[in-house]
């Protein structure tokens, strides 16, 4: 979940030169060098279509659209500081109120950040608390690598908790009861390596925008502290159902594992793409000898592509995930798809709309999901540029768990509202509806 401040954050670098897109480059750049490429004169060396050349420059981050100006903000020599607010909703979390600050060194003339820290806390009005760190360094080794590290504290006294593939027909009210959630206090971190090996021109392989291959490893690590109830001494007619599926009431885990795999990107814009696609596959390995307290492997694989219909300001986004744990498998882990980009599902904000959050949960878990965009129209305000715009999307899920029955789709869909700054920014209004009831969600960025 990223706040508000990222798209402010994101836009604290200079302009960029006229140079290849790459991922979070600005979809407008692209088009404008693209005319500009056709009418150049042809090179007089020969080049093949199917010639791949390594990377010799950095892939570029999120920037400004061209043309314009810096963003306000403390400033000094390719520092920057900017401290934002930030506001996000969802059924079972409430509202949430929070404080992100981020802190960016880009050089002058450079289009990606050398270094960026995000700070953030946030609150909810069920008592969530969710705070991170997070520290992205680029191109110190100048071989053009990421390296991200991050930590993260979780205090969440309405975790939930339906069972392991549970396919019971649940009203949101009855989910909403103490006896479908656990109070879950977690605290762990992450550290991952990417390395681009490859970088494939507009034309090669018969991509539109520049493509990214990249390899990654990565370590994580959480200790995860999990009660039955929020107040012990409580006394309940019917004990909740974390008891009844053989559980301690009080329970704390170590979940730690050692992760890597290859990763694709050929996005024209990283906030809000047009065109192109962002696919990845992952092994990650758990056991003692990386400090957990169980056996486990999982694989994870996700695809994601862009397209326009016929014009930019219609584009069919689509989204295919898999996840898989063998062993046993951990509780927080069974409802998250895993790989490079952690998410939560199937249920929330981000999958399975209009279900309640991680109302499906299980080691093995299929998603997909698709969105039609329509961005009609841009307002300019000053040399800004905002995009109001609307969607209609469909997500579908499965899941498998051990003694399962009662298997159904897991289905739902509706409308939605988005805006678009400048494409480093979107805020977005979902309204999810499912055979459970409905969810409304207000967040940051695409659900993909």
């Amino acid at each position: 979940m990223i706040g508000l401040a990222v798209a402010l954050a994101a836009a604290l670098g200079s302009p960029p030169p006229v140079r290849a897109p790459g991922p979070g480059a600005s979809y407008a750049a692209a088009a404008e060098q693209a005319s500009e490429r056709a009418a150049a004169p042809r090179a007089a060396e020969p080049r093949a279509a199917s010639r791949r050349r390594s990377p010799s420059r950095p892939a570029p981050g999120p920037r400004l659209s061209p043309q314009e100006e810096e963003p306000r903000g403390f400033r000094v020599r390719g520092h920057r500081i900017l401290p934002v607010p930030t506001f996000m909703a969802q059924p079972s979390v409430g509202l949430s109120f929070g404080l992100r600050g981020r802190y960016v060194y880009r050089p002058p003339g450079e289009t990606f950040d050398h270094a960026r820290l995000d700070i953030v806390g946030r609150v909810s009005t069920k008592l969530v608390q969710d705070h991170t760190l997070d520290l992205q360094l680029r191109n110190l080794l100048h071989r053009e690598e990421i390296l991200d590290f991050s930590l993260r504290f979780v205090d969440d006294p309405v975790f939930p908790y339906p069972g392991i593939a549970n396919f019971e027909r649940l009203d949101r009210a009855t989910l909403l009861q103490p006896e479908y959630r656990v109070y879950l206090r977690s605290i762990g971190g992450v550290i991952d390596y990417q390395q681009p090996f490859a970088v494939f021109e507009p034309g090669q392989w018969g991509i539109e925008t520049t493509g990214y291959a990249r390899w990654f490893v990565g370590a994580r690590f959480a200790h995860d502290r999990i009660l039955a109830t929020t107040d012990p001494e409580a006394q309940r007619d019917d004990p909740p159902r974390w008891i009844d599926d053989g559980h301690p009431e009080r329970t704390a885990l170590r979940r730690g594992g050692v992760f890597g795999g290859l990763a694709w990107d050929s996005r024209d814009n990283g906030w809000s793409p047009v065109r192109g696609s962002l696919h990845d596959v992952s092994v990650e390995l758990g056991g003692p000898w990386v400090a957990s307290t169980q056996y486990w492997a999982r694989f994870s694989g996700a695809a994601r592509f862009y397209r326009p219909l016929g014009t930019p300001k219609l584009v069919l986004a689509n989204q295919f995930l898999a996840d898989l744990i063998l062993g046993d498998a951990p509780l927080v882990s069974q409802g998250e798809f895993g790989g490079l980009l952690v998410r939560e599902g199937i249920g929330g904000r981000d999958t399975g709309r209009g279900y309640l959050r991680r109302r499906f949960v299980g080691p093995t878990k299929l998603y997909a999901s698709v969105e039609l965009r329509v961005e009609p129209y841009e307002i300019k305000i000053r040399k800004r540029t905002l995009t109001p715009a609307l969607k209609a999307f469909m997500d579908v899920g499965y899941v498998r768990g051990p003694d399962q029955s009662g298997v159904r789709p897991i289905v739902s869909g509706g409308p939605g509202v988005y805006v678009v700054w400048d494409r480093f920014f979107v805020f977005r209004v979902d309204a999810g509806f499912s055979p459970e009831g409905y969810g409304l969600y207000f967040t940051t960025n695409h659900a993909f």
